[in-house]
């Protein structure tokens, strides 16, 4: 991959290139690779969103929705939601390593539930952090930081499954490190490593295409290539217009960008969508989801002129576009016909306010993930331990540690409430922590500073539910200096029939 100079452009780059660079001051550049398109559909008619714990869909001009769930709770929310070309929504609800994959047929019916699939380390991951299905809804591509274990930082990866069987829970189909914040082109994925944006030459393998002085943390391209919208590092989004040749050989012409209202409720960062024909933007920030059209791009330090522009929800977040068009509703005053207004595909907007106790705010100054950022010295820099306070990119915690159950099967709700402040007089008399057992076995509770285990505490369960579980130091513990010592404290529940899980936390012993 071509390195980028100083002035933002990469080296290599076609002449054309270079002189559009230096009439729009740098702002966005290419270098080559091939890509596979297809034409656009007349336009997206919808746009599905996260808004509280659940998932919406709603029409462009907001006149139509649909509540596609509404099951989602503060501990098992929905998040990062995409839908295909015929309306099938694919969300991911749960937190902690009860993450499943959810897909929702158009047509209402029984959801499909799998297990998301992530590499498994002995540490907690984190996310998901974004989420697109392709335009056929065969593929979902998503991404997650991967914590390797707890002495190693969270990086980021990029998977792909088939979104209604993806296989094994801790082997995605297809699973590279490095890349985040990516959507479709055709086949391709276009992708980002948080300072350019690539796209994928063959299944795995991607080159790098544009860059900015000004970083880019994402991008979507239109399905003709005509048209690519950038979200830059300073928050800002800018739609450029290609020069008619197939991505990445084409060059920008001209552009606009849009500046968000600060950041989307659920992620701590701007989300971003592009219609199928590119010339619908939306996008979501502290004001809600908004979607407009874009006709024309002049420059790209001009603001993009927005006509149609819509709030569809002031409490939403995490857009994503689709081809599907929501039915009207029947006329109600027909009591024989069959669409009765009654039907659950056809609840409305949620008036709910936004659930602004949702755990996942993304205010948290915390959030180690930021997805639109990978190479924030968050999720790269050196030994980054994973804690219960600590937002996700998807507007949830930190998810519980440890292991997850294999087997394809619904993960085992086994939970640990956040560690108490330990201090070492406390531990002397011993200090309770409790954990959440899915049915009877043994909880055993370590806390170890090094390799020395300096307090200990022994629970059974006799059923699923809270236990307790009292922690005394050790005889190495009471002769250890514990004050102001980061320990580990790892909880393991054996099963009377079936694989000991573990849970991990990192606290500092204090008094």
């Amino acid at each position: 991959m071509p390195s980028p100079r100083a002035d933002g452009t990469l080296r290599g780059m076609r002449s054309s290139v270079r002189r559009r660079a230096r009439a729009l001051a740098a702002t966005t550049v290419l270098s080559s690779a091939v890509l596979a398109s297809t034409a656009p559909p007349s336009g997206a008619t919808a746009v599905v969103y996260r808004d509280g714990n659940d998932v919406h869909l709603k029409s462009v001009d907001g006149t139509r929705s649909k509540r596609i769930t509404s099951d989602g709770t503060s501990s098992s929310y929905y998040t990062v939601p995409t839908a295909d070309d015929a309306g099938n929504v694919v969300a991911i609800q749960g937190s902690g390593t009860s993450r499943m994959i959810v897909w929702h047929p158009v047509g209402g019916g029984t959801p499909i539930r799998n297990v998301m699939p992530w590499k498994i380390g002995s540490a907690v991951n984190a996310g998901p952090t974004w989420s697109r299905l392709n335009a056929s809804g065969t593929s979902l591509a998503y991404g997650y930081l991967y914590n390797r274990d707890i002495h190693t930082a969270l990086s980021p990866h990029l998977a792909i499954v088939n979104p209604k069987a993806p296989g094994s829970p801790t082997s995605p189909t297809y699973d590279v490190a490095g890349y985040t914040d990516g959507s479709w082109f055709g086949s391709k994925v276009l992708t980002t490593n948080g300072q350019q944006l690539f796209v994928e030459t063959t299944p795995g393998t991607f080159q790098g295409w544009l860059v900015s002085p000004s970083g880019i943390t994402g991008g979507e391209l239109s399905r003709d290539g005509s048209r690519v919208l950038v979200r830059l590092g300073n928050g800002a989004l800018e739609l450029d217009t290609l020069d008619g040749r197939t991505p990445p050989a084409a060059g920008p012409t001209s552009g606009c960008q849009i500046a968000p209202n600060g950041n989307d409720r659920f992620s701590g960062q701007v989300r971003m969508a592009l219609s199928a024909d590119g010339r619908r933007v939306a996008w979501s920030d502290a004001s809600g989801v908004h979607v407009a059209t874009v006709a024309t791009t002049t420059t790209p330090e001009a603001a993009c002129r927005l006509t149609e522009h819509v709030v569809l929800s002031p409490t939403g977040g995490m857009p994503s576009f689709t081809e599907y068009t929501i039915p009207a509703p029947t006329d109600p005053g027909n009591p024989g016909d069959p669409g009765n207004p009654g039907d659950p595909g056809n609840l409305g907007d949620p008036g709910n306010p936004g659930n602004p106790g949702d755990p996942g705010n993304p205010s948290d100054p915390g959030n180690p993930g930021d997805p639109g950022n990978p190479g924030d010295k968050g999720p790269t820099g050196g030994g980054t331990t994973t804690t219960t306070t600590t937002t996700t990119p998807d507007g949830g915690k930190i998810p519980d540690g440890g292991k997850t159950p294999g087997g394809g099967k619904t993960p085992v709700a086994f939970r640990v409430a956040e560690v108490p402040s330990l201090t070492t007089a406390k531990l002397r008399k011993g200090q309770a922590l409790t954990a959440t057992a899915p049915g009877p076995g043994r909880i055993t509770a370590t806390v170890l500073r090094a390799k020395t285990t300096v307090a200990r505490g022994v629970a059974t369960t006799k059923r699923a539910g809270s236990a307790r579980v009292t922690l005394k130091l050790t005889g190495a513990g009471r002769r250890a200096t514990l004050r102001n010592r980061r320990v580990v404290v790892a909880i393991t529940f054996q099963p009377k029939n079936g694989k000991p899980m573990t849970l991990k936390r990192s606290v500092v012993v204090r008094g």
